[in-house]
């Protein structure tokens, strides 16, 4: 099935479902209780809130690390090749750049905030037109745009206390 979605919604299609199956998931008494460790934490008088809150960080970092190295592009040496840090340290939101990078798309020059297509070797997260070829369009700053979607609107500061 194709959805016809420009790249903020195509953006909002993979991060609101990661959170929820990622980082949400671990609200669930029963879900947790599935982990050796998490089990025995609680068996042991760990407060479930705790235990949650630190499962749900962890998959926060998890994903934050994750959409990071999609977003460095592909240094095989594992380094980020603009300099930054993939380690998932900074949890901030920023710039939700990226547009239709298809001739004469205002959206798709980087003067105008779009992001250039990359022609070295690595890779970038594109949509796919209907044909299921991919387009210009590159689904960028993810890491930068997932706690946009925290559904609790907090951003994720929750899991910081």
């Amino acid at each position: 099935m194709y959805l016809d979605l420009d790249a903020e919604q195509a953006r909002s299609a993979l991060l609101g479902p990661l959170w929820s199956a990622a980082v949400d998931v671990w609200r669930d008494i029963d879900a947790i209780r599935r982990i050796p460790a998490a089990r025995r934490l609680l068996d042991a008088g760990a407060d479930p809130d705790d235990v949650s809150r630190a499962l749900r960080a962890a998959a926060l970092d998890a994903v934050f690390a994750t959409l990071s190295r999609i977003d460095a592009g592909g240094d095989p040496s594992g380094g980020d090749p603009s300099g930054g840090d993939l380690s998932g340290g900074d949890l901030s939101g920023g710039d939700l750049s990226g547009g239709d990078l298809s001739g004469g798309d205002p959206a798709g020059d980087p003067a105008a905030g779009g992001v250039p297509i990359d022609a070295g070797s690595g890779w970038q997260l594109v949509r796919t037109g209907p044909d299921g070829r991919p387009t210009a369009t590159v689904l960028a700053d993810l890491h930068a745009a997932l706690l946009g979607h925290d559904p609790s609107g907090l951003a994720g500061v929750e899991l910081r206390r």
